[in-house]
């Protein structure tokens, strides 16, 4: 008696599924062969590459309590000595004066050496002043060792008590004196400014 052969083929289907079990089974086969350190290290790096990714900024804190005082530092180095300074002020005042109407100091004084007032030997000007009542004063000026002025009378009466100062001080010790030359230089300096003033006023008289 002959055996009977099944003519049954698996379906397509069947196949299928076969083939996709068996790929699954695979696949967590490859999952369990990976070690605990393996998995851990690819944790790791994933936890890693999210913590470089920085976040947007938050708001500023409030301002700390102030600090304790520190100590004080150790003393500076002395500075350098100062330039020498002025000693022995003193005031030194012109002759006085009467000028007419129409007069100047340049009218009375051009033969004697102009309106001055000279400091004493070894002493130099440091400022001036003058006084004139109600008549003009063109200039005062300082010229190192004596202050020259140019004053005029444009009234109708005759003014008194024309002046000038010199308020002088003498050096400290080791500083720079004026030579004869610039003494001379500057008594030339005041008799060209008197002469100018003097011109400038003829002029203006005779308009």
């Amino acid at each position: 008696m002959k055996k009977l052969e099944s003519k049954h083929r698996p379906s397509p289907w069947v196949i299928a599924v076969a083939l996709i079990l068996a790929l699954a089974a695979t696949g967590v086969s490859i999952a369990a062969d990976r070690s605990p350190s393996e998995l851990s290290a690819k944790a790791t790096e994933r936890a890693d590459a999210s913590a470089s990714k920085r976040g947007p900024r938050g708001p500023r804190g409030r301002r700390g309590p102030r600090g304790y005082r520190g100590t004080d530092g150790a003393p500076g180095l002395p500075g350098a000595p100062g330039a020498p300074g002025l000693m022995k002020l003193r005031t030194v005042s012109s002759a006085s004066f009467s000028l007419a109407p129409g007069q100047s100091t340049y009218d009375l004084l051009k033969d004697s050496g102009g309106f001055r007032a000279a400091c004493p030997s070894g002493m130099y000007v440091v400022g001036t002043g003058f006084s004139t009542g109600i008549g003009n004063a063109d200039f005062v000026l300082a010229y190192g060792t004596f202050v020259g002025a140019f004053v005029h009378n444009d009234t109708s009466i005759t003014i008194s008590g024309v002046s000038v100062q010199a308020i002088c001080a003498q050096l400290a010790p080791g500083a720079s004196v004026a030579s004869t030359r610039a003494r001379s230089a500057a008594l030339e300096r005041y008799r060209a400014d008197v002469r100018r003033a003097a011109a400038t006023r003829s002029a203006v008289v005779a308009r």
